[in-house]
């Protein structure tokens, strides 16, 4: 088992204006934290710096 997971989400919601939108979410989760921290896609978050560097030379468990 990997320190991190791959998690792709579709969903729907509402936006300002009432209407009905589908959400496409993509984020890894750190599984060595209790409870498990959601990390975002997001080149300026210093956990998703830390993944990348692990993503060198291991490989995340693929999304469910």
């Amino acid at each position: 088992m990997a320190d991190y997971q791959l998690r792709k989400f579709t969903f729907n919601q509402v936006d300002k204006d009432g209407n009905d939108i589908t959400v496409d979410h993509e984020d890894i989760l750190d599984k060595r934290t209790t409870p498990n921290q959601a990390i975002p896609k997001d080149t300026n978050n210093t956990d998703y710096q830390e993944y990348l560097e692990w993503a060198k030379t291991n490989t995340a468990d693929p999304a469910d």
